[in-house]
């Protein structure tokens, strides 16, 4: 005895049930909540109206009783929480509602890419708050996620507690490409004749631009200072040119806690630096 939407003369929404998200639905079947349509609206057998044809019930100017149904196989929607329905413009309209009870059949597909969020753990039947590992798309990092499944609801947005942890931090690289030593020069022109490594006069590099956050460069002194104390690990082997980290040779690849402030120089103890190009990889543990 009352209209469940008016879309001729605006948008009016006289019916709606609540997902468990606890968002208004205006869909009555099937499992598009863009289609406000009920359950005649799939043989076109809904009563014609001023109003539109998509539900008996919306040729309902009249006090006149009709009916509409529908199944809702949307399972991102359900289950439903609860109805509305309301504004009626008549004190002899009225309404009827029967929810009917949640049914499951079949087996859900799996997606091929091995994605997790707080969403589909919860989903998956999971109801302990905790740490838990998550990936968004199959192009991001692994991350560790605080999620609180105990929340109502299904919403990422909801569930998701502060910001992710990186499992693994990203590596820097730096990139000598030009390398000048003028106490080299000075000092020890011939490769393998002197021991005592020098200072480089200059250097040209090529940064990832991840390295700007975690150190001050300096290419005229060939340096690299920390701006963030943390455990690094590095790798970098050439012949004529040597990478210290603070006063300590690293040979090849080495294990570091570097302070604030603390340096990485390239040094040298021949003319043949000038040859010395390479890349230095730098990862944060």
């Amino acid at each position: 005895m009352a209209p469940l939407k008016n879309t001729v003369f605006g948008k009016f929404f006289y019916g709606w049930w609540i997902d468990h998200n606890g968002e208004k639905k205006f869909y009555f079947d099937g499992d598009n909540s863009d289609d406000h349509v009920c359950g005649c609206q799939k043989d076109n057998s809904c009563t014609q109206s001023s109003f539109n044809s998509t539900c008996h019930c919306d040729s309902s100017l009249m006090p006149l009783w009709n009916s509409d149904s529908g199944k809702l196989t949307n399972k991102e929607d359900l289950p439903v929480k609860g109805f509305n329905y309301g504004s009626f413009f008549s004190e002899h309209q009225a309404a009827k509602i029967t929810i009917g009870k949640l049914k499951c059949s079949g087996v859900a597909k799996q997606s091929s890419d091995p994605l997790s969020s707080c969403a589909s753990l919860k989903r998956s039947g999971l109801d302990v708050n905790g740490y838990y590992l998550t990936k968004d798309n199959p192009n991001s990092d692994l991350k560790v996620n605080y999620c609180d499944l105990s929340a109502s609801g299904y919403k990422e947005e909801d569930l998701r507690v502060g910001e992710p942890q990186n499992l693994a931090k990203g590596s820097m690289m730096f990139t000598l490409t030009k390398v000048a030593c003028t106490s080299c020069k000075t000092n020890c022109r011939h490769y393998g004749t002197c021991l005592t490594y020098y200072d480089l006069s200059s250097l040209n590099a090529n940064l990832d631009d991840a390295l700007a956050v975690h150190f001050d460069i300096d290419l005229k002194e060939g340096s690299l200072k920390a701006k963030k104390a943390g455990f690094y690990a590095f790798h970098f082997s050439n012949s004529f040119v040597k990478l210290y980290v603070g006063n300590i040779h690293c040979e090849n690849s080495c294990l570091h806690w570097l302070k604030i402030g603390e340096k990485l120089k390239f040094k040298a103890n021949s003319d043949y630096a000038r040859f010395g190009k390479g890349d230095l990889f730098i990862q944060e543990m």
